[in-house]
C-alpha cells in the first residue's frame, strides 16, 4: 500500500492493468450459445487472399496397379524344378516385378517368377481359364523374352499376349494447373504370335493377312466383315480362333 501512495504513476499504471484484466474477466463469462455464433460466422466467410506463408503442394502419390488382375485367383503353377505342380494356390501375378503372390492362411509369400514355367488359373470374376507361359522360354529378334505370356489362342499359330508396366512421371505444371502430380502406374499389353520358340509381334492387318497365307482369301474377308482391332486382345482372339479352329484343319 506504500508503493502505491509513493508513485501517482504506479497508482495509474496498476489501475489500468485492473481494467483490462477486467475486460478479459468479461470475455470469458461470454455466454457459450454467443460465443458459437461468433465462431460459425467467421468459419463461413469465404476466403479472400492467401498470404505467402510458404505451403507446400501434397507429396505425389503413386497410383495404378502392378497386379495383372487386383483380385486372388485359384492357381495350377508348375514349376521349372522338375515339372513339380503346385495346386489349389490362391494367386496374383506381380506384373512390374515378375513374381507370383500366393495367399497362406498366415499371411502372403512370393514366388520369383523365374521359377514359374506355367500357370493355370481360374479367373474369380469372369470364370474362365487362363493360362500364362514364361516368355523366357521364347525369342524375339534372337533375344529372350522377359515376363510372361498369356495364351490367348492356342493352335497352329499361337496368340500371345504381353502385358507391363509402364511409368508415367508427374506432369503438373504449375503455371498452367494442368497434368498430374501424382506417379502412375498404367497396364499395357502388345500381342504376338507363335512360330516355334520364335514369337513376333502384331504391328498391323496386312502383316496377319500374309501370316493366314493358306486362307489369305477368308482371313482378310472374314478381318474386314468384323473390323478387327489388333489393338484390342478380344478382337485378335477372334482372328486366331477362327484360324486355329475352323479353318486350319489337319487335312489342309
Amino acid at each position: 500500500m506504500k508503493a502505491i501512495v509513493k508513485s501517482s504513476g504506479r497508482l495509474i499504471l496498476l489501475s489500468v492493468f485492473c481494467m483490462a484484466e477486467g475486460a478479459f474477466a468479461q470475455q470469458r463469462v461470454l455466454p457459450e450459445p454467443v460465443r458459437m455464433v461468433r465462431a460459425m460466422d467467421l468459419l463461413s466467410r469465404p476466403l479472400t487472399s492467401m498470404p505467402n506463408v510458404g505451403l507446400a503442394h501434397l507429396p505425389p502419390e503413386v497410383k495404378g496397379d502392378i497386379y495383372l488382375v487386383p483380385y486372388w485367383n485359384k492357381a495350377s503353377i508348375m514349376l521349372y524344378a522338375d515339372e513339380q505342380i503346385l495346386e489349389g494356390l490362391a494367386v496374383k501375378f506381380d506384373i512390374y516385378r515378375n513374381e507370383f503372390d500366393i495367399r497362406f492362411s498366415n499371411g502372403v509369400r512370393v514366388l520369383p517368377g523365374s521359377k514359374v514355367k506355367t500357370v493355370v488359373w481360374a479367373d474369380s470374376l469372369t470364370r474362365q481359364l487362363r493360362y500364362l507361359i514364361n516368355a523366357s522360354d521364347f525369342k524375339e529378334d534372337g533375344v529372350p523374352m522377359k515376363g510372361f505370356f498369356e495364351v490367348l489362342s492356342d493352335g497352329a499359330i499361337p496368340l500371345l499376349s504381353l502385358s507391363y508396366i509402364e511409368v508415367l512421371e508427374p506432369d503438373f505444371n504449375p503455371a498452367l494447373n494442368v497434368g498430374s502430380r501424382d506417379i502412375r502406374l498404367v497396364q499395357k499389353s502388345n500381342y504376338y504370335y507363335a512360330s516355334g520358340d520364335q514369337v513376333f509381334r502384331i504391328k498391323s492387318k496386312k502383316q496377319l493377312e500374309e501370316l493366314f497365307h493358306k486362307h489369305q482369301k477368308e482371313m482378310k474377308d472374314f478381318m474386314k466383315k468384323n473390323q478387327v482391332n489388333i489393338n484390342k486382345a478380344s478382337s485378335l482372339r477372334m482372328v486366331f480362333d477362327y484360324y486355329n479352329y475352323y479353318l486350319n484343319k489337319p487335312s489342309d
